[in-house]
């Protein structure tokens, strides 16, 4: 009776260590100048449909509450440069998070300082009534404002790289652990072959 408990037990816990592994989320972050892009998706590969995501400040305050759209995925516009904490929840006991760096950030990005998402935004909308933009000419450009231009087009071509190299990382991952859970199907059905055996030797 021992032993058809401990190989039973073997079965189970192969199983739901399958099934656990296969449902693991992945969450990846990268920026396209101001915009930060962020996916959710599970190892198997499918994407994290509505799922929260939480977006925390280098301080650890919350600044952003958003939701995964179809494809796993949303974005949010960063107004200042600082490191972002991201966490996904599924709110079936999936979760993840994500560190994003704030080099991977325009330069000319104001520092935070402790300022919430509305009140920047607010601050911005102002400055822009009472003094709009002016034009800039290729002469009149600063060395800092140059290098910020340059630094966030390097960025532009460089974040569909990362993007691509994430995905098939995925990708990746997604067939190691369909490997995994098809050696993890084969032990079930061979320990559950050696469950039967024993019952049926210790019926005769």
């Amino acid at each position: 009776m021992n032993k058809s408990v401990f190989v039973l037990s073997i079965i189970l816990t192969i199983f739901f260590c399958n099934l656990l592994f296969a449902h693991k989320i992945n969450l990846y972050a990268y920026a396209e100048g101001k915009k930060v892009f962020i996916r959710g998706y599970f190892r198997e590969g499918s994407p994290a449909k509505n799922a929260s995501i939480e977006v925390f400040t280098s301080d650890g305050k919350k600044a952003l509450d958003l939701k995964t759209d179809e494809k796993g995925e949303c974005f949010f516009e960063a107004p200042f440069r600082t490191d972002f904490l991201i966490k996904i929840d599924t709110g079936d006991g999936h979760s993840a998070e994500y560190l994003l760096k704030s080099s991977e950030l325009p330069s000319d990005l104001p520092p935070y300082k402790g300022t919430f998402f509305s009140e920047i935004a607010k601050q911005t909308t102002n400055e822009q009534l009472q003094n709009p933009p002016k034009t800039e000419t290729a002469l009149s450009l600063s060395e800092e404002r140059l290098r910020a231009i340059v630094e966030e087009a390097v960025e532009r071509k460089i974040a569909p790289l990362r993007k691509m190299v994430l995905e098939i990382e995925a990708k990746e991952g997604a067939v190691f652990e369909k490997i995994l859970a098809g050696i993890g199907i084969i032990w079930g059905f061979f320990g559950f072959y050696l469950f039967l055996r024993m019952k049926i030797k210790k019926e005769k």
